[in-house]
């Protein structure tokens, strides 16, 4: 996986689907393989076939009884339904993920931190206050990155609450402990409620630069939103070219998403024509 995301960085899509063909052609790690194109699918926008190819992942994890492979699994198939602007099928696919944190015997704080932030994004605040008392039962105390990962969770929760003062001290602390890409993006959503703009600007800022730490797993996500967060506010501010840089990143990786109607897209759309009044950084 590591090996072919290398060619994602630079650019050689072909290259890196060559090679996860191989691991795809390989039964042992076939999953991986599959996972993998998913992966690049979503970094391309390209969501419905990433859907598709992460089903596929799913049912040879199941057939090997492999359940942290399909939970990791279900938990970008809801990333993929998200950016499709499904919030019914994320749902569905993280109440999946969810379910199956009995059946894992090895605490995985990190994984299920992953899946309470994808629920506070949804605003599902239920399900991410159950993740959080997860997560905070098995994190280890002792690990810097589990108490990040506790105190992540715990500021997308309270961001999610419309709690922003509380989800800043947090993600304050979390940042002490980890600069992560997650991390950071959360936080310049934070400084967005609070009005503090510049402060947004910096931390979308910082995970921009992060590229090399974002590409091939879950923090892609957060490194394509920040180029439209950040947008909106140099729209904002009359800094119209810098907001168009930023977004044609985006456009020009998404040239050929399967729809022209995501989320994202649309946000990119508004920004270009000027619409600041229909939706905020």
């Amino acid at each position: 996986h590591e090996y072919g995301m290398v060619f994602v960085m630079k650019g050689d899509i072909e290259g890196a689907r060559e090679v996860f063909d191989i691991a795809v052609s390989n039964p042992p790690s076939k999953a991986r393989g599959l996972r993998s194109h998913a992966i690049v699918d979503m970094y391309l926008g390209r969501f419905h076939a990433a859907s598709e190819r992460l089903e596929e992942s799913i049912l040879v994890n199941e057939s090997k009884g492999v359940v942290l492979g399909v939970a990791r699994d279900l938990l970008y198939l809801a990333l993929a339904r998200r950016g499709l602007g499904d919030r019914d099928g994320a749902l569905r696919r993280l109440d999946e993920a969810a379910a199956l944190a009995a059946d894992i015997e090895a605490p995985q704080a990190w994984l299920w931190a992953h899946v309470g932030a994808a629920y506070a994004r949804e605003g599902a605040l239920e399900d991410a206050n159950r993740l959080l008392a997860l997560v905070t039962e098995q994190a280890d105390t002792d690990s810097l990155q589990q108490r990040h990962d506790v105190h992540r969770l715990e500021g997308e929760v309270a961001l999610a609450n419309g709690r922003a003062e509380d989800a800043l001290k947090v993600l304050l602390l979390a940042a002490e402990e980890d600069t992560s890409v997650f991390n950071e993006e959360a936080l310049a959503r934070v400084y967005v409620e609070t009005g503090d703009l510049d402060a947004a600007m910096e931390r979308y800022q910082s995970v921009i630069d992060m590229r090399n730490r974002s590409i091939g797993w879950e923090a892609q996500f957060s490194w394509l939103d920040a180029h439209v967060g950040l947008a909106w506010i140099y729209a904002s501010r009359g800094r119209r070219e810098e907001a168009i840089a930023l977004t044609s990143v985006v456009a020009n990786l998404w040239s050929d998403a399967d729809d022209l109607e995501l989320p994202l897209l649309r946000e990119i759309e508004r920004i270009g024509a000027g619409a600041l009044d229909e939706a905020s950084p």
